[in-house]
């Protein structure tokens, strides 16, 4: 994604969709758009060993294959960003 059309797609998600005010998450903001996908037992967030990082890794991979074809470009929209473009899978 070219910087213009990321500027232009954050424009438009910032009109659409305001950054709520404070620190309030956006499943309470907009708990209709809200998804959270639980890739570890019991809704885990954070692996804890190599085997748990495997196992996160492996429904990732899963999750993204299901989404569309690898070659296919595919936006992920986020709270918070570095500002860092990440290009591939």
């Amino acid at each position: 994604m070219s910087r213009n059309a990321l500027d232009a797609l954050s424009a438009l998600w910032e009109r659409r969709w305001p950054t709520p005010a404070g620190d309030r998450p956006m499943r309470l903001t907009h708990p209709d758009r809200w998804v959270r996908f639980h890739s570890l037992q019991e809704s885990k967030r954070y692996p804890d060993d190599e085997a748990e990082y495997a196992v996160l890794l492996e429904r990732h991979h899963t999750l993204l294959n299901e989404l569309g074809p690898s070659d296919t470009e595919l936006y992920v929209v986020t709270r918070e960003w570095n500002g860092g473009m990440i290009v591939g899978r």
